[in-house]
């Protein structure tokens, strides 16, 4: 699957009420073959596992243990690499690489407002998909 610009429908910080959703590039079909309750649970395994991994993240910056974040970072593999996100998976790896070195916080924090804001954005999406499955 091609990349193609991320489709952002309203604007301002997801922590706010300016976005709604973000284009998903997952293709379903590949992983339900067409099986729409089998496409609701995964949905909902989807986000459960960025939900945990945003929290990971979270508790990684206040137990000062970079470790959880990178050992998230691996466990998240497949769902990373499922929901096909370029942004995502290079804000994570910017992410990763960056965590170690203090003289660069306020890169990191905007950079980690950003991470936030685009799983936000996912699960939204994710959820959207999940509504549209039950009509």
């Amino acid at each position: 699957m091609t990349f193609q610009p991320h489709k952002i429908e309203g604007s301002g910080s997801s922590h706010g009420s300016g976005l709604l959703s973000r284009q998903l590039y997952i293709d379903f079909d590949v992983y339900t073959e067409g099986d729409q309750e089998y496409k609701m649970e995964l949905v909902l395994l989807l986000i459960d596992n960025l939900i945990e991994f945003r929290q990971t993240l979270t508790d990684s910056i206040q137990q000062n243990n970079s470790r959880l974040f990178l050992d998230a970072c691996h466990k998240a593999t497949v769902t990373l690499s499922m929901l096909e996100d370029k942004e995502l998976n290079e804000l994570i790896e910017e992410l990763k690489r960056n965590i170690l070195e203090i003289h660069k916080v306020s890169r990191w924090m905007m950079r980690l407002d950003r991470f936030q804001d685009v799983c936000d954005l996912i699960i939204i999406s994710l959820r959207k998909e999940i509504n549209g499955a039950e009509i």
